[in-house]
């Protein structure tokens, strides 16, 4: 079987687009055929390998298209390596309260399909531009405290960092038979 792996991803304003060409281009750079695309552009799943699947966190959840994602694709998804990321706006939290909100959302949409088992979660700040959002939408963050400063937050070398780290738990035969 050819080494292919999927990265797909959700996005809102672009963040999490850079953040999962990122992961590919790192994934593609140890050797696998390697596709990035938009959900909305994935076509059948079943000839690839494995599977990293990344959305934001919009308002405490998984954009929708993530979770319908792994839903429809549950049972493929159970019999492959699968990973996935989650990109936060608020570059002010700390690793851990980041940490601790991403699995209060992903934990209990884990459990409802607890076949598929990641190999591994990766937790990125992205970018934000107030520019781009709508003043409803700015309010709401800001009376809930959780407005964050414009800016690119994002950490290429850590981004990088774990895709290097799960190349080897996406493809493993592969793995054994480069050392």
């Amino acid at each position: 079987m050819d080494e292919k792996v999927l990265v797909t991803y959700a996005s809102v304003m672009g963040s999490t687009t850079g953040i999962a060409r990122a992961i590919g281009d790192e994934i593609r750079a140890g050797g696998a055929i390697v596709h990035t695309l938009p959900i909305n552009q994935v076509g059948a799943v079943g000839n690839y390998r494995s599977v990293i699947l990344g959305s934001p966190l919009y308002e405490g959840h998984w954009l929708e298209p993530a979770t319908l994602f792994l839903e429809q694709h549950r049972d493929f998804l159970s019999k492959i390596p699968v990973a996935l990321f989650v990109v936060v706006a608020n570059p002010r939290e700390t690793v851990d309260d980041r940490r601790i909100r991403v699995h209060r959302y992903l934990d209990p949409m884990l459990q409802k399909s607890p076949e598929i088992k990641p190999v591994d979660i990766g937790i990125f700040t992205g970018a934000f531009n107030s520019r781009q959002w709508a003043l409803p939408t700015l309010l709401a963050y800001k009376a809930q405290g959780e407005l964050p400063p414009d800016g690119d937050y994002r950490d290429w070398s850590a981004i990088r960092a774990w895709a290097r780290r799960i190349r080897p738990l996406l493809l493993p035969e592969s793995a054994a038979a480069g050392q």
